[in-house]
């Protein structure tokens, strides 16, 4: 307190001019911003607050014994069951002893439904939809594609699974299908060690016969011109400088 009292006697009248009513008001304006503050930061709180939950159902869901999945895949699910816990149930769905193919299906179809750029939900979909049916569908081309479209290159793992299905079941794919996922897969080669990968991929192309090679160099990505570095400049002989 002695030291407050020092600074005001020495600022030579500045605070003179501070009335008590004044004072009063800067004290409630201040006190009124405080509330806003603690408003605003209670509303941002609330979205961190349903997000952490959301987090903790869906680690509590992977911790989960196979009773406790199959229950879970046994009930119906509110419009509001957060996508990342449905994508997870449609895993854990395939993982049981006895896959629960139809629930796991449905589920990846209500998380595919409330987050469409969820893309290895569509991925899943995409497969689920495809041992359902045991063979290659249009419901399992439409769920590809739009796994494509939401994450074209963000997620190398996905990037090689949709990959090896494209190449796994090549004779069910439109043209349109096979050249877009030799496209996003260019990128594995300019990023991360995929070279075992890629090998093994064309290696069971080849044997498929598939001009694994020949779409390979023809598809068109930005990788190339980013990814990889500038040759360095060959020098020149003396010959060439004396030439010039």
């Amino acid at each position: 307190m002695s030291t407050v009292t020092g600074v005001i006697t020495r600022s030579k009248g500045a605070t003179a001019a501070i009335k008590p009513g004044r004072s009063q008001t800067f004290l409630a304006g201040r006190a009124m911003l405080w509330a806003m503050v603690m408003v605003i930061g209670g509303a941002t709180l609330v979205p961190i607050g349903s997000f952490t939950v959301r987090e903790f159902e869906t680690f509590a869901l992977v911790q989960a014994n196979e009773t406790s999945i199959q229950n879970a895949l046994g009930r119906r699910w509110p419009a509001s069951t957060p996508a990342p816990w449905l994508e997870t149930l449609s895993e854990l769905g395939l993982q049981l002893e006895k896959p629960a193919i139809e629930s796991s299906l449905e589920a990846a179809r209500q998380s595919v439904a409330t987050d469409p750029s969820r893309a290895s939900a569509w991925a899943k979909l995409a497969y689920l939809e495809y041992v359902k049916a045991g063979k290659v569908t249009p419901a399992a081309l439409g769920a590809l594609s739009k796994s494509m479209e939401a994450c074209p290159f963000c997620d190398r793992a996905l990037i090689r699974w949709r990959f090896n299905f494209v190449l796994a079941n090549w004779a069910a794919m439109p043209e349109a299908l096979r050249l877009r996922a030799f496209e996003q897969a260019d990128v594995l080669r300019w990023t991360g060690e995929n070279t075992e990968f890629l090998a093994e991929m064309k290696t069971t192309a080849v044997q498929a016969g598939i001009p694994f090679g020949a779409l390979q160099s023809a598809v068109n990505t930005p990788w190339r011109s980013w990814d990889l570095e500038t040759p360095p400049e060959t020098p020149r002989t003396e010959t060439e400088g004396a030439g010039r």
